[in-house]
């Protein structure tokens, strides 16, 4: 459709043109990058802003004019009028909108005249020629395709029905991109320290600490002066992590909470169980042999003793001043609603605060956010900007207990997390041995 007739008498013709499905279609298309850009990138809010504004000018830019054409016998005047939406969003002002009056004696000839358009290849546009000499086209967006202005009411119909399908689409893909990101995180500002799909090295961020372990007794050579967050994805193996994870669901298919948060501790034998926990040696007997093996074990040895090591030399204290402690344990995370306060993992907490003899925390991955699950990210709080972790299948993260390092964990919205916890204190009063040693 070139231009609608929306009004025709024997004195008057009103035509009519808004910007086309192609038009929306690209706006929609350009728009669609800036908030994918925005979204997955682990950018702050400034740099987003940037990505969608960006892309919103680029798109309003290449949106077609709103244009009329009023032809008046008894005034003897044409007039052509434009209005330009970017201009519009520049200036913020009646600049955006354009006239040209013309006398209609003046009009000695009427063409039409091919010009190629930006993306789409070849246009048509209907010239003016005056007697004067100048020439001035009727729109300034030429129509693609061989139709002329003379259209019936079937086809004007059929394209309003495709720029309305075109539009519904457009707020489908934009209402999935807002529900795949509440799916998939919290609200809130955040940078993520760890993407999922990267492999880091060591990453380490130092922090201030803070004074909560003045009010613990201070172990010299241990308790933490240094203090700081780590990410490291080579010390455990993806291999590792897998076995690890086929340990945890052996002894989650004992029992398991009726929430969406269970726990596995093979120190002290706790187990969620319903509403519950049982102490799963005394519970099961004999039947734990069946269960875990001397390798399950001495795996679970050997990747403590590696994140020990990986603690020692990130905050420069010797290992053999370092004490596992409890709870150190398996979790496994699902998005079923709570049952009891046990099942509410998401709460902002501070490790040395909650349970005392923690001074270094450790994390563990068993499985991989965006492919396991969605949400369930590891999230440090802290004023203006979360810090977030992205889970995968071998990645340690740790830090330092205090208050420096607030966090919490994401709710998990589909699918299942799994992760271990693993404790060191600095005190040799709150150690505990290797579970093989019980």
């Amino acid at each position: 459709m070139y231009m609608q007739v929306e009004t025709r008498t024997g004195s008057f013709l009103h035509l009519k043109r808004s910007p086309g499905i192609r038009s929306w279609s690209l706006l929609v298309g350009i728009l669609s990058i800036g908030l994918a850009a925005a979204y997955y990138s682990g950018d702050n809010l400034g740099w987003k802003f940037f990505y969608v504004t960006g892309c919103l000018f680029v798109a309003v830019q290449n949106l077609e004019d709103w244009e009329e054409a009023l032809f008046d016998k008894n005034t003897g005047k044409v007039i052509l009028k434009t209005f330009n939406l970017y201009r519009k969003i520049l200036t913020v002002s009646r600049a955006c909108h354009e006239q040209v009056v013309v006398g209609l004696k003046d009009i000695q000839d009427v063409n039409v005249i091919e010009e190629k358009v930006r993306y789409f290849g070849k246009g048509y546009t209907v010239i003016l020629r005056f007697a004067t000499g100048f020439s001035h086209p009727l729109t300034q967006s030429a129509v693609m395709g061989h139709r002329s202005i003379k259209k019936n009411r079937v086809h004007h119909e059929s394209q309003r029905k495709w720029l309305k399908i075109s539009l519904l689409g457009s707020s489908g893909l934009l209402a999935s991109l807002l529900l795949w990101s509440f799916l998939n995180g919290d609200d809130g500002v955040t940078e993520v320290l760890a993407h999922h799909n990267e492999i880091l090295q060591n990453r380490f961020i130092e922090v201030i600490c803070s004074e909560d372990y003045d009010s613990h007794k201070r172990f010299e050579g241990c308790t933490p002066r240094k203090c700081g967050r780590g990410i490291t994805d080579i010390v455990i193996t993806r291999e590792e992590a897998e076995q690890l994870r086929r340990v945890a669901e052996k002894g989650l298919s004992l029992g398991g909470s009726e929430g969406g948060a269970s726990i596995l501790d093979l120190h002290s034998g706790a187990l969620s169980f319903g509403k519950h926990f049982v102490n799963l040696y005394r519970y099961f007997g004999a039947k734990i042999q069946d269960i875990f093996s001397e390798e399950d074990f001495q795996l679970y040895r050997d990747v403590r003793q590696k994140i020990q090591h990986t603690i020692g030399q990130a905050f420069d204290i010797n290992i053999s001043s370092m004490y596992l402690t409890k709870p150190t344990f398996f979790s496994r995370i699902n998005s079923t609603e709570a049952k009891t306060t046990h099942d509410e993992y998401w709460h902002p907490h501070i490790d040395k605060i909650t349970y005392g003899s923690f001074d270094y925390t450790s994390l563990l991955y068993l499985s991989d956010y965006m492919k396991d699950f969605g949400g369930g990210r590891f999230v440090f709080m802290e004023e203006g900007v979360n810090k977030t972790v992205e889970p995968r299948a071998g990645r340690v993260s740790f830090f330092t207990s205090g208050s420096e390092n607030l966090h919490r964990v994401e709710k998990v919205h589909w699918g299942t997390r799994y992760a271990i916890t693993i404790s060191f204190t600095c005190n040799p009063d709150h150690g505990i041995g290797d579970p093989a040693d019980l």
